[in-house]
């Protein structure tokens, strides 16, 4: 598989850089994004910041693949969040504590 050759113009941006994906990832950070936003930001996180949205093998270098596969634990572990019924999760702690 054939690398991108990435220009030094570009060099400094980070993973799959939007300029509509960063002024949503800006708002959120500042407290003043709306519910677009929001969405936009996260999948931001997950997609392209975290790696999932790419394949972490580098076959030139083991110790970025490496870092890709640790980069996309973290994508997983925001996603896995996202999915969970945390209503069932706080009620089984009540119930537990109730215990």
């Amino acid at each position: 598989m054939a690398k991108k050759k990435v220009s030094e113009a570009t060099a400094w941006l980070p993973p799959g850089f939007d300029l509509k994906k960063s002024y949503a990832l800006k708002a959120v950070i500042e407290g003043r994004a709306d519910s677009g936003q929001q969405v936009e930001a996260i999948r931001y996180i997950v997609r392209d910041l975290a790696g999932l949205a790419y394949q972490p093998e580098d076959l030139d270098s083991i110790n970025t693949t490496y870092y890709n596969l640790g980069r996309q634990v973290v994508g997983r572990g925001i996603d896995q969040i996202a999915k969970l019924n945390l209503g069932d999760i706080a009620a089984k702690q009540q119930k537990q504590e109730k215990q």
